[in-house]
């Protein structure tokens, strides 16, 4: 006989794994500072290649006023100026990178707390005396 209980968890368990991704399943892999470390690293990286395809788009729009003004400009004074526009952008970009990851963090970690609750929910299901299982 069907036990509807068992089904209807093995179906929310089923639905959760499709839905969810995969990063969601393996959460319980990692702790939360290494977790959000390696988010905020990543995020860091990424937003360095931003802000140089950033920097070039601004150099090659510019390109006529820079050849004109290259040899007028104090060089050492532009490239302080880059370097405080770039730590400027990493420092609000990782603050950003790093709520995001630990809102995604708590998120996904509350979800599988809810996923393997319910896997322990089943278990007690099929472990329940009176309840035979059919092989």
């Amino acid at each position: 006989m069907i036990n509807a209980e068992r089904t209807r968890l093995m179906t929310r368990l089923a639905a959760f794994e499709s839905r969810e991704d995969k990063d969601a399943l393996k959460i319980t892999d990692y702790y939360r500072k290494d977790y959000i470390g390696a988010q905020v690293l990543s995020g860091l990286v990424s937003g360095t290649i931003a802000f140089v395809i950033m920097l070039i788009l601004y150099v090659f729009y510019n390109i006529e006023d820079l050849m004109q003004a290259i040899f007028t400009m104090d060089l050492m004074l532009f490239g302080r100026d880059i370097l405080l526009v770039y730590f400027a952008f990493i420092l609000v970009y990782g603050i950003i990178c790093y709520l995001y990851a630990t809102c995604q963090y708590d998120k996904k970690r509350r979800r599988m707390k809810e996923y393997l609750g319910d896997m322990k929910d089943l278990y007690h299901l099929y472990k329940r005396p009176g309840v035979s299982k059919k092989r």
